[in-house]
């Protein structure tokens, strides 16, 4: 430790547990030729301060090396970085937006695909040439508007998942939607074998 000290600057590395940095010039001395600084260290013994003095030519060439470090570090890191952000992110990204158009396409009821997706299957089923025929069903539940009424939504909705559940075990190679509150029309699948019929 430098004769000169000051204990308060000792005392105040202790109570803050932060570096102290002072030049020549600060301590009262001719010239601002050197730095000293204080730094506190953890060890089992406690906290000890470790003191650097050092000339201000050498502490300027460190930062000025230690920037351009940084500078081709960071330059680096960044070519690395991106093409593995679009890599990996990229990916995800496009993961999450197809579900999220899956979600926006489906009845949330019963998970029937929606009134989106029922123009273009349709246009696409009726383009088929393998497709001799293509027909379609539209359902409407009569007296649900009573159901719904005189026994609630939960047994309507339980009543509309089943019904979808069936659409798709009775016809898996039809495509079953649901176009509004009540209507659920069905819609041959693309791939279907030549000449065959939806019911």
């Amino acid at each position: 430790m430098s004769e000169d000290m000051d204990p308060s600057r000792l005392t105040e590395v202790l109570a803050t547990g932060r570096t102290v940095v002072q030049t020549e010039a600060e301590a009262g001395e001719t010239g601002t030729g050197r730095y000293e600084f204080l730094l506190p260290i953890s060890s089992p013994e406690g906290t000890l301060i470790l003191e650097v003095d050092q000339r201000a030519d050498i502490i300027t060439e460190l930062v000025k090396d230690l920037g351009q470090n940084k500078l081709m570090g960071l330059l680096t890191a960044i070519m690395v970085a991106l093409p593995l952000s679009y890599l990996f992110g990229g990916r995800s990204l496009q993961r999450r937006q197809l579900r999220a158009q899956q979600q926006a396409d489906a009845d949330p009821l019963t998970g029937l695909s929606g009134r989106r997706p029922f123009g273009p299957s349709l246009a696409a089923a009726l383009a088929d040439r393998r497709n001799t025929a293509v027909s379609l069903a539209l359902i409407d539940l009569d007296g649900f508007k009573q159901l719904n009424d005189r026994l609630g939504h939960s047994h309507g909705d339980r009543v509309l998942q089943a019904l979808a559940d069936s659409f798709v075990e009775l016809c898996p190679s039809d495509t079953p939607f649901r176009l509004g509150a009540t209507s659920s029309p069905s819609s041959p699948r693309e791939g279907r074998k030549p000449g065959h019929r939806s019911t």
